[in-house]
């Protein structure tokens, strides 16, 4: 099984929150477009897909697609997170076997933003961020495999994003210029 998802009360105000501070944070890797000179509307299916190494036995990747305005504050629009070992279980049935990662070999994430409809609009920047958590929205990952029922204790690790032609991480997403029909 995956990290569970947690629904957010109090402190936690509705809508989406500025992630100014936790984009700053050195363990979130971030890409972002120029400012946009034309609306961008994104509607349907998100997903990314991350090559990456790791010196852990298991690892978890969160990916968020955000609106960053001309301000500098940034809203979620969609986010989603992958835990390695549970990349062959299915997230609707959990039909699947969870296994460990092997450090320091490539692994591919699939990470499931699920869907959105969004518009961004002249001036704001489309935003990538991918980071190792999201505590309290997802439990915290160890970064080592364990079976189910076991917790050891975590343990610190290293992740290297990889891209380019030979490992392409990209997040793929159905994007329009003018309204769709």
């Amino acid at each position: 099984m995956s990290a569970r998802h947690r629904l957010l009360f109090g402190p936690f105000a509705a809508g989406p929150a500025d992630q100014s501070a936790v984009e700053a944070r050195q363990d979130v890797v971030s890409w972002r477009t120029e400012p946009l000179d034309e609306a961008l509307t994104v509607m349907g299916a998100v997903h990314a897909v991350v090559h990456l190494v790791t010196t852990g036995t298991d690892a978890d990747v969160v990916v968020r697609l955000c609106d960053e305005h001309p301000d500098g504050t940034s809203r979620v629009v969609a986010d989603g997170m992958q835990r390695g070992s549970a990349r062959s279980v299915d997230p609707v049935t959990g039909a699947g076997e969870r296994r460990p990662l092997e450090p320091g070999r490539a692994q591919e994430f699939v990470v499931d933003l699920w869907s959105t409809a969004h518009t961004f609009v002249p001036g704001h920047r489309v935003r990538v961020d991918i980071a190792p958590s999201s505590s309290p929205r997802w439990d915290v990952g160890g970064n080592t495999f364990a079976p189910a029922g076991q917790a050891p204790p975590p343990v610190a690790a290293e992740y290297t994003i990889l891209q380019g032609t030979a490992r392409p991480s990209r997040l793929v997403l159905r994007t329009f210029t003018s309204p769709p029909e």
